[in-house]
């Protein structure tokens, strides 16, 4: 009875579990479409180059600035090149 009852129950859960794992891998490629919150840098000086300040993101619009100093993406201690863009709300 019981190897009757595995053997019914076992491929529908292997399904069931198949199934549910797509649903969640799809759901998390449309996730990565969303915005990319990261915290903007300001250049002030030779000493300073990269200073944080406030987030910003990697979605379109207007330039992310803080007291009117535009604000960039860090990639290494000294190099933040990439200009980033205001969070809308």
């Amino acid at each position: 009875m019981k190897t009757k009852f595995l053997k019914s129950v076992l491929p529908i859960s292997v399904v069931t579990l198949a199934i549910a794992g797509a649903f969640s891998t799809h759901a998390m490629d449309k996730a990565s479409d969303r915005m990319v919150e990261r915290t903007g840098y300001e250049h002030l000086s030779q000493q300073e180059p990269c200073v944080a300040r406030i987030a910003c993101t990697t979605d379109p619009g207007d330039p992310c600035t803080f007291n009117g100093a535009v604000l960039y993406d860090q990639l290494t201690s000294v190099s933040c090149p990439n200009p980033l863009n205001k969070i809308q709300q």
